[in-house]
């Protein structure tokens, strides 16, 4: 496995850059159930978390995103984890339409940071999960935890009005309406 994973990480390397792989000196941080990875890729773009993920699978590494790391205790742990994908670089805000009550933002977005971005608009996006400070858009509308805002505002998924994702084998999927 490990000829898989240099050549995998040479590969991200090449496409992400020096900020986009760690090693050793980051691993411990995103431990689950007392397994870690061996590397950790951070991609800036979704092209690159979709590039990311079609060569882990193309070398059969077993991959685990990674957001906040709010809901690492929950779940069924990983039977393999080779790397683990930060959505950390996925974190900005693409676009904000205050008129249209609309922000296109990345997967790795603080809950934090997009109530900075609509609040000062007089909107919320109605989510408040728990540590919102650590937990992301991405992680809460996939693992559903709206928080008790959902009362008042729906779940975190009925607020999605289009999102785009990468799949295991690296291919994307865009479910909404355009």
């Amino acid at each position: 496995m490990t000829s898989a994973l240099d050549a995998f990480a040479k590969a991200v390397l090449a496409d992400t850059g020096e900020n986009g792989l760690f090693t050793a000196e980051g691993v411990a941080a995103f431990e689950i159930g007392g397994k870690s990875p061996a590397l950790i890729a951070r991609p800036g773009v979704h092209e690159a978390a979709a590039r990311v993920l079609a060569r882990a699978n193309g070398a059969g590494l077993a991959v685990v995103p990674w957001g906040g790391g709010t809901g690492r205790r929950t779940g069924y742990l990983p039977a393999r984890y080779d790397v683990a994908l930060s959505t950390e670089g996925l974190s900005e805000a693409v676009e904000f339409l205050r008129d249209d009550l609309t922000a296109v933002v990345g997967a790795g977005m603080t809950i934090s940071a997009l109530d900075r971005l609509t609040g000062p608009e007089g909107q919320t996006a109605g989510l408040d999960p728990p540590h919102p400070d650590r937990a992301t858009v991405g992680g809460t509308i996939v693992a559903e935890r709206s928080g008790p805002m959902r009362v008042r505002y729906g779940r975190a998924r009925d607020r999605v009005m289009r999102m785009r994702i990468v799949l295991a084998d690296g291919s994307t999927q865009t479910y909404g309406a355009l």
